[in-house]
C-alpha cells in the first residue's frame, strides 16, 4: 500500500527480468507468485515507481512516497498438485490428472501457465448420438482476472480457445479427444495477474447423452450432426463461453425442406443463432439484443441435397451459458411453419 504506482521485478544477477508485476495504479497490490528459484543462484528483487513521461521530464515526484510493505515467502518443497514455474513451454508443463485438481497462479504480468492433459487410453465409443464419452475441463475464477483458456494438440495445433468474464470460471465441456492422442496442452493466461489468489484446474471424464455437443465443433468441418427427420422434433444442448462458437450440421435430403429453429439459454447470456450454406453464405439469422431472450428462425428454406450449418454464439456471457437448440423440419420450401413447441422457460436450462 502506497500513494506511489509501484512495479515489482524479479531479476537475475545480470539484470535480465524473469518476472514483473505492474497490475494497476497507486494502491494496487503488486507481486510475483509461485516462481521457483535455483538455490545456488542469487536474485534481485526490485521495487520501483512507474512514472509517466511528463513527470520523468520534470525530475520526478519531488518528494518521498508513503511507505510500502514488502513481504517475501519462501517454500522449499513443491506441492505435487501445483504448477512449477517457470512453465511457459511444454518442458515445464505439469500434468493435471483426471479428478485431481491442479493449482497455480497467474502470478505476474504476462504469466502463461502450461499444463499437460493426458488422454492416452481414451476410447471414443461411437453411439447413435455420437461419441458417448467426453472430458470437462474447468478453471476456477480469480478476482478481477479474465482467464483465457487455450487448448492445443501435442504438436502445437490450436484446438479451442475460451475466455472467462473477470472473476468467473471458464469451462470447456464435452471435449472429445482424438483416440490416438497421448495428451493435449492447456495454456492459461490473462491480461491482469493476481499474485494473491490461486486457481484450480480440473479434468473429469463424463458420459455424453445423445444430443449433447461434442467439442471441438467450432468449424464447419467439425460441425456436430443433428437429427433432421421430417416431422420429428430434435434437440441439441451444450455450453457457450466468450469466444466459443458451436456448429451443427443438417443432413442432406433429396426433397425441398423448410426448417424451424429455437434457441434458449440462461438469463446471463445474449444468444445468436444463424444458418449458413455449405459455402458459408448466410441464409438466416436471429440476434435479438438482450439477456435471456429466446432466438427463433421460421421457415428457413433448405434446398435438395444440401447440408446447411447452424451456428450458435453468445455475447455478454457472465458464466458458461447452457443452451437448448430445438429443430423441426417439414417438406416443402418457402411455406411458413408453426413455431417449435418448446416451453417458454429460458431459466430452466441455467
Amino acid at each position: 500500500g502506497s500513494d506511489a504506482d509501484l512495479i515489482v521485478e524479479l531479476l537475475k544477477p545480470d539484470g535480465s527480468v524473469l518476472a514483473a508485476s505492474d497490475r494497476g495504479p497507486a494502491g494496487t497490490v503488486e507481486g510475483v507468485a509461485g516462481y521457483w528459484v535455483d538455490a545456488n543462484m542469487s536474485y534481485q528483487l526490485v521495487v520501483r515507481e512507474f512514472t509517466k513521461k511528463k513527470l520523468r521530464k520534470s525530475g520526478g515526484r519531488g518528494g518521498s512516497s508513503e511507505p510500502y510493505q514488502l513481504r517475501v515467502r519462501l517454500e522449499t518443497t513443491p506441492k505435487p498438485d501445483y504448477e512449477l514455474e517457470p512453465n511457459e513451454d511444454l518442458e515445464g508443463a505439469r500434468e493435471v490428472v483426471r479428478d485431481v485438481p491442479g493449482h497455480g497462479y497467474l502470478g505476474w504480468s504476462g504469466d502463461v501457465d502450461w499444463w499437460r492433459v493426458p488422454t492416452a487410453g481414451f476410447t471414443e465409443i461411437a453411439g447413435e448420438g455420437g461419441p458417448t464419452e467426453a472430458l470437462d475441463i474447468v478453471v476456477s475464477g480469480m478476482t478481477r482476472v479474465a482467464t483465457v483458456m487455450e487448448l492445443s494438440t501435442q504438436a502445437g495445433e490450436p484446438v479451442l480457445s475460451f475466455t472467462a468474464s473477470p472473476g468467473k470460471e471458464v469451462a470447456m465441456r464435452n471435449f472429445v479427444p482424438a483416440v490416438a492422442a497421448d495428451f493435449y496442452v492447456l495454456k492459461l493466461s490473462s491480461k491482469r495477474s493476481n499474485p494473491e489468489e490461486s486457481y484450480a484446474v480440473s479434468v473429469a471424464l463424463k458420459k455424453r447423452t445423445p444430443g449433447e455437443e461434442a467439442e471441438p465443433n467450432n468449424t464447419m468441418d467439425a460441425a456436430n450432426p443433428i437429427a433432421s427427420e421430417v416431422g420429428v422434433l430434435a434437440r441439441a444442448s451444450g455450453e457457450l463461453c466468450l469466444g466459443d462458437v458451436d456448429m451443427f450440421s443438417i443432413e442432406p435430403a433429396e426433397m425441398n425442406r423448410s426448417m424451424d429453429l429455437r434457441l434458449e439459454g440462461p438469463t446471463t447470456a445474449d444468444l445468436t443463432v444463424s444458418v449458413v450454406s455449405e459455402k458459408g453464405e448466410l441464409l438466416a439469422i436471429s440476434e435479438k439484443p438482450g439477456l435471456g431472450l429466446s432466438e427463433m428462425l421460421e421457415a428457413v428454406d433448405v434446398a435438395p441435397n444440401t447440408s446447411p450449418i447452424v451456428i450458435l454464439r453468445a455475447a455478454k456471457v457472465d458464466l458458461p451459458a447452457a443452451y437448448t437448440l430445438s429443430l423441426s423440419v417439414s417438406e416443402g420450401q418457402g411455406v411458413p411453419q408453426a413455431p417449435v413447441a418448446v416451453e417458454e422457460n429460458p431459466a430452466s436450462v441455467e
